[in-house]
């Protein structure tokens, strides 16, 4: 199964509605998702302050602020021919 890394805050609108959105495809487009909370660790905090919520699969950034369903199945689908 692909696991994204979603970077996020709590009480950040942005944040909720990428949540939701990755919630509502997760199963459809077959992957799972770990959230991180930046302002629990102080180098994340430090990277993605004003950045959040931020999508990434592996080292690779997918979304910033706002969820990109064509951006997300093109991801997914690359990944899956490389591997």
């Amino acid at each position: 199964m692909i696991t994204l890394s979603v970077y996020s805050r709590e009480g950040c609108h942005l944040c909720e509605e990428m949540l939701a959105a990755l919630v509502q495809f997760k199963t459809e487009l077959g992957f799972e998702f770990e959230v991180y909370d930046i302002d629990e660790d102080a180098a994340l905090l430090q990277e993605y302050n004003a950045l959040v919520p931020v999508v990434k699969l592996g080292e690779r950034e997918l979304m910033r602020y706002y969820f990109e369903l064509a951006t997300l199945k093109a991801a997914l689908n690359i990944f899956r021919e490389k591997t």
